[in-house]
């Protein structure tokens, strides 16, 4: 073989031959330094371009325990019910010595107040089935037929079960009821926001369904579509509208999100992102107040936010072009509630990613294990969050730090201070509800809705006391100060009041008759005037001038 000859530098490289004949004259090497200096400051360039971001914040895990399952947290606001967590045995489920698998619904408390870092077991029932997705709703605690709801689990063989979580406390493994239409794993299940009566269940056959537990034992069921199918390939995830109750959607193992609009029973709107379209989905959000704007990620380095208003593209795209993206696909994808800028991504680095929905920028990285395959935000305590594992990891963090933007969870709503002269200062959303509850306070002039005022207000809180006060302040400016005490007086009943109206009227008196007064007021008799001495006769003879001039 002959060897291939060595590349020939190209001008401008700063490279030399191996051997240097002679001494060279310093202009050449001054040459050769400014040819270098070039191509060593574009090299530092690009490290910096690649170099990984620097913003990590730290997730701490308060409570975990050692489980192969997918969980759906308590949607009680009750404190003895927020803190306990659903959690049903996924494909890996434990193997005895008889090679035999067992599946478990168990309800687990995450209880701070706890000392133990483990999750206590709070009651478990034994299942025919493994777990392919879980949700928790507000079914019947509005009537209080169910004081926590009801559970449904989507199970692999298409069935879902329906269950009160009391019973499951109590291990007893009776089931309120079961939907069965699926023809394959129930790939996602979510419970109606404000209908809580109302799930939407999507399976790996393509199909989604959407069942009224009204009556549990007998639950009904619609579709959201009049096709046979509602996608060609298996549907991976079901996420209904947090504003418009009649609003829901889907996304499929094709990599194409549906909008079903429920009252015509078709999709209004269909979404696929022209790179990504034999990429399946693995995450569906819809932002959690625009009822317009929805997150899709993929099994690639892609996460994709689209405004429905905008059709044919995202308007936010985060894909590979940005460093702190995950090199391989995005596992799953959580919006949190509590703070609406903060969309967090795990991927397949055993990274967990924030990111401003905003505009798609870097926010940090949270340290939450992995890989992971589901992210749930607690749906009511702010900083709680739940990861699982592929490695059977079952923990619940708690973050406060998301880089450089502060979660809102943290900020006060409102405030209050007193000043000087009964001045109050206030400051408070615009549109923020009044003290009754009843009514909103409008915007002022030139406020957006949602942006915080400040007020500052004179507050009364002595009425007798203001209304006094002004009085006194009008007469004084009305009458002179001794005729306004010599008022009073005439006008007082009460003797003490009467002696120290005319006391305070004594001492706007002038000159000498001050002190004349006072002392009268005070029981004494003021000196008389003193007499004009007497002068001696001679002296007085001397001083008086002669009437008539004598002659000399």
């Amino acid at each position: 073989s002959i060897p291939a000859p060595a590349p020939r530098p190209m001008p401008g490289q700063g490279v030399t031959r191996g051997v240097t004949r002679g001494p060279q004259p310093v202009g050449s090497h001054r040459r050769q330094l400014q040819h270098q200096r070039p191509a060593a400051a574009s090299q530092q360039q690009q490290q910096q371009q690649q170099a990984p971001p620097q913003h990590s914040s730290y997730a701490a895990p308060v409570k975990s325990l050692k489980r192969s399952s997918t969980v759906a947290w308590c949607p009680s606001s009750r404190p003895e019910h927020s803190a306990l967590l659903a959690s049903g045995t996924t494909d890996a489920g434990t193997i005895d010595a008889n090679w035999s698998s067992h599946y478990h619904l168990e309800i687990l408390s995450t209880s701070f107040a706890e000392p133990s870092p483990e999750m206590r077991s709070v009651g478990r029932i034994e299942v025919p089935q493994s777990f392919s997705s879980i949700a928790w709703g507000k079914v019947g605690m509005a009537e209080g037929k169910h004081a926590a709801g009801i559970i449904a689990g989507g199970l692999s063989d298409g069935s879902i079960g329906l269950w009160n979580p009391f019973e499951i406390a109590g291990n007893k493994p009776h089931s309120l009821g079961h939907c069965n239409s699926h023809n394959a794993a129930v790939s996602g299940l979510e419970f109606h926001p404000s209908k809580h009566n109302l799930l939407a269940s999507a399976g790996a056959d393509g199909d989604v369904f959407i069942w009224d537990l009204t009556n549990t034992s007998k639950p009904s069921l619609s579709k959201p579509h009049k096709a046979t199918k509602a996608h060609a390939m298996g549907v991976t995830a079901i996420a209904w509208n947090k504003a418009v109750p009649f609003i829901l959607a889907s996304s499929s193992e094709q990599g194409v999100t549906n909008i079903w609009d429920l009252r015509y029973k078709r999709a209004i709107l269909n979404m696929k992102s022209p790179g990504q379209y034999r990429l399946a989905t693995t995450g569906l959000c819809w932002h959690p107040t625009e009822s317009v704007q929805i997150a899709v990620s993929y099994k690639g380095p892609v996460v994709e936010i689209w405004d429905l208003r905008k059709k044919g593209f995202p308007t936010v795209k985060i894909d590979n072009t940005n460093m702190a993206m995950h090199p391989g696909s995005v596992e799953t994808m959580a919006w949190c509630p509590h703070e609406p800028r903060v969309l967090l991504t795990s991927g397949d680095d055993r990274r967990g990613v924030c990111w401003d929905a905003k505009d798609g920028s870097y926010l940090c990285d949270l340290a939450l294990g992995g890989p992971l395959n589901e992210l749930q935000w607690h749906p009511s305590r702010p900083s709680i969050l739940s990861t699982c594992s592929y490695d059977g990891d079952l923990t619940v963090h708690t973050c406060h730090d998301f880089g450089p933007l502060a979660p809102s969870w943290l900020k006060r709503p409102r405030g209050v201070s007193f000043g000087f002269g009964g001045r109050l200062l206030s400051f408070g959303a615009a549109d923020a509800p009044s003290k009754d509850g009843k009514a909103a306070t409008p915007p002022g002039p030139g406020q957006v809705k949602g942006t915080t005022s400040v007020k500052v207000q004179r507050t009364v809180t002595e009425p007798e006391f203001v209304k006094h006060a002004k009085a006194l302040v009008h007469e004084v400016r009305s009458f002179p100060p001794r005729e306004f005490c010599e008022k009073r007086a005439s006008e007082s009943s009460c003797a003490a009041e009467k002696e120290t109206w005319r006391l305070m009227s004594a001492l706007f008196e002038q000159g000498g008759a001050r002190r004349d007064r006072l002392l009268r007021e005070l029981g004494f008799d003021p000196p008389a005037p003193a007499a004009a001495p007497a002068l001696a006769p001679a002296a007085a003879a001397a001083a008086t001038p002669p009437l008539v001039d004598t002659p000399t």
